[in-house]
């Protein structure tokens, strides 16, 4: 693997940053099999909100992005061609521990689950943001400052390379997981939410959006008897947020980019109402 970086440092910074990842996710992995309540989602949605709250509340809560990671380019941005063959290490411990699914979608069985959705260009922005945050972006970020790139334009390049894995997600991740289409379910635009009930899995769906008004909803779905949602991981307050800002005055999206996501979008139609859709869509049409 050394071969690939210029100095040892930088090669170790890498899979030190990989380590810290993996170390991450099972932690999340093995708070989801004790908890009774999961904050279950993509990321970027308000959901550390959700899940601090009712963690305050006294109730056991895992805040959880992903069990299956074979479509998750979060490793590629760390180890870029390196991560071909960690992929290759971690299907050699599929193949020992192959019933690793099977383990999963039981542990699954019988709990809350919350799931949130989000205006998408706002998450795919504050994705790329928290990537920056947290280390996940930082060679993408030197190679294409490397090759002359202004750095709003890597911001979009990653924007762009993401986009739709907010929606992607339920039907590569929270379906797998727990074996429900919620797309086959109404979802109540008016209201903000919906709860799935099937066997032995219930599933509350929030529009972050609606998230000050849905106390009531989650208090009702879990059981709580007293909560207060304490906002947490507001992006205004992160350390980059003046990068935010700036980036944002620079930002160019293109106009496919941004109607492919509020005009005639299924994933769109079913979560949001056209006067949700059309205030999306003039946020970011101003930035085309």
């Amino acid at each position: 693997y050394v071969k690939d970086y210029s100095t040892l440092a930088a090669k170790a910074e890498a899979f030190s940053i990989w380590h810290e990842e993996l170390e991450s996710r099972w932690r999340a992995i093995k708070s989801a099999c004790e908890s009774s309540v999961l904050v279950y989602q993509n990321g970027k949605v308000g959901s550390l909100t959700v899940s601090e709250s009712i963690q305050t509340a006294g109730v056991n809560t895992a805040h959880l992005h992903r069990v299956f990671f074979e479509k998750d380019i979060v490793g590629e941005l760390i180890l870029g061609k390196n991560y071909i063959d960690f992929r290759k290490n971690s299907e050699i411990f599929l193949d020992a521990f192959s019933q690793y699914r099977e383990l999963v979608k039981e542990e699954l069985k019988h709990k809350k689950i919350i799931t949130m959705v989000r205006d998408p260009i706002a998450v795919d922005l504050s994705t790329v943001f928290q990537w920056i945050g947290m280390g996940i972006a930082d060679r993408y970020f030197a190679e294409g400052l490397r090759q002359g790139k202004d750095f709003a334009r890597i911001v979009l390049e990653l924007m762009l390379y993401i986009k739709n894995r907010m929606f992607d997600w339920f039907e590569t991740e929270l379906r797998e997981a727990i074996d429900i289409n919620i797309f086959e379910y109404p979802f109540e635009q008016e209201e903000g939410y919906s709860i799935i009930s099937k066997e032995d899995v219930e599933v509350l769906i929030i529009k972050t959006e609606n998230l000050s008004l849905m106390t009531d909803v989650i208090k009702r779905f879990t059981g709580i008897e007293q909560l207060e949602i304490i906002n947490k991981n507001v992006g205004e307050k992160k350390d980059y947020s003046h990068i935010y800002k700036e980036v944002l005055k620079k930002l160019k999206l293109p106009r496919e980019y941004v109607e492919q996501y509020y005009v005639e979008n299924p994933y769109m139609d079913y979560f949001y109402t056209k006067e949700e859709k059309r205030t999306f869509y003039d946020r970011w049409i101003k930035y085309t």
